[in-house]
């Protein structure tokens, strides 16, 4: 395995390479979430690290399959950054917001297949992040969830219709509505996930192993799969406006205040 450095970019922020691990294995890129200390929260530069490493993959005629990681043991990723969320006025929250919905959105429509190796906590943006990508394998210990009405706030990166689409409409609204996180064989029943692994490094030869399989099919018959697959998707745009501006007005509330005051 070879580890390449993130390309320069007008748009990443400074040090976008200490946020994101961009590592190549054969025919497969792995993108590793690189804040451990911070359960892997998505902050805007890390997702714009994101953004920008998943383009160069795309560029590498080598690479044809992308896996999805954290860092670390405990968390795939804990979801938006809070610090940069509380306190922030609902006009600038909301532009700020669609940069996540952007992000996810290449990452649902690359033309790559992209695997989520989730390898502890994945919840909020962390698990809609996940949602985003064509497959999702877990660690058995892994817990999963939209707890975001435990904050006083609603999914705002495209859990309200991706999670729906994962498992169905009725499990969705009780896993929203009840914010609850289930385990990773719970996870597996639902169809949220497709398999789980008992460890951290069997997770990525699975992870390794699928990207391997995949790769040895046609690139265009992949991303027109894909494409075919997503026809039926509700209109991504529609639900992006729709649910930064409920986060938006929900940012000043006093439910939401009290929530978060530890962070």
């Amino acid at each position: 395995m070879t580890e390449e450095p993130l390309p320069s970019d007008a748009d990443a922020a400074d040090g976008a390479s200490e946020l994101l691990l961009t590592t190549i294995d054969g025919p497969v890129g792995w993108l590793t979430l690189q804040r451990e200390g911070k359960l892997n929260a998505l902050s805007r530069e890390l997702l714009l690290a994101l953004e920008a490493a998943l383009t160069d993959l795309e560029s590498d005629p080598a690479v044809r399959v992308v896996v999805l990681t954290g860092a670390g043991t405990r968390a795939f990723s804990a979801g938006a950054d809070l610090k940069e969320v509380k306190g922030t006025e609902p006009a600038a929250f909301l532009a700020a917001n669609l940069i996540g919905h952007r992000v996810f959105d290449r990452v649902r429509h690359s033309p790559l297949p992209v695997i989520a190796a989730i390898n502890g906590l994945a919840a909020g943006g962390g698990l809609e992040l996940a949602l985003a990508c064509d497959l999702r394998l877990a660690v058995t210990d892994a817990r999963l969830g939209l707890p975001e009405v435990t904050v006083g706030v609603v999914p705002g990166w495209g859990g309200t219709w991706r999670l729906a689409e994962a498992v169905g409409a009725a499990r969705a609204r009780e896993l929203i509505l009840t914010g609850e996180l289930i385990e990773a064989d719970a996870a597996a029943r639902l169809g949220l996930v497709s398999d789980v692994l008992p460890d951290g490094e069997a997770l990525r030869r699975r992870a390794q192993g699928l990207g391997e399989r995949m790769a040895g099919h046609s690139a265009e018959a992949l991303a027109r799969a894909k494409v075919l697959l997503g026809a039926g998707e509700n209109p991504a745009a529609l639900h992006a406006t729709a649910e930064s501006g409920s986060v938006a007005a929900l940012l000043g509330t006093t439910s939401f205040a009290h929530a978060t005051r530890r962070f």
